[in-house]
């Protein structure tokens, strides 16, 4: 299995935790753009410092802590087959949620962040389906 280097941008009291043998905890926000779970940056420190310093009323001291994670079953972006993976997930998803009525989830812009990027990716809970 391939090895990555990894950066996670956090508070320096969670960095502390983690080097003090804490586990990492998943986020389970509803900007979380891929859902619950643990977000790191690949090879990049400054751009997961960044994130850290961008969250700073969450995060009074910002820092990043490294990790080397061994990838098992993992989505690669990066290749035309990740992406056809996504494209067909994406339309499983909208057939769902049209059956079970909720809408489909809007990107928005932040109060803190007003330049049309829509960095804010909510997602709305699927109901579960009633039994039969």
């Amino acid at each position: 299995m391939a090895l990555v280097l990894a950066y996670h941008g956090c508070k320096l009291e969670t960095a502390q935790e983690l080097l003090d043998g804490s586990p990492f905890l998943p986020s389970t926000q509803d900007y979380d753009w891929l859902g619950t779970g643990i977000y790191f940056w690949e090879n990049d420190v400054v751009r997961a410092y960044q994130w850290a310093k961008e969250h700073r009323e969450r995060f009074a001291h910002p820092t990043v802590i490294g990790a080397v994670i061994e990838l098992g079953n993992c989505l690669d972006l990066a290749t035309q087959t990740g992406i056809e993976a996504v494209k067909l997930a994406h339309k499983q998803f909208k057939a769902v949620l049209k059956k079970q009525g909720p809408s489909i989830p809007k990107n928005e812009d932040p109060a803190m962040n007003r330049d049309g990027d829509k960095v804010k990716r909510c997602r709305n809970p699927i109901p579960e389906a009633s039994p039969t």
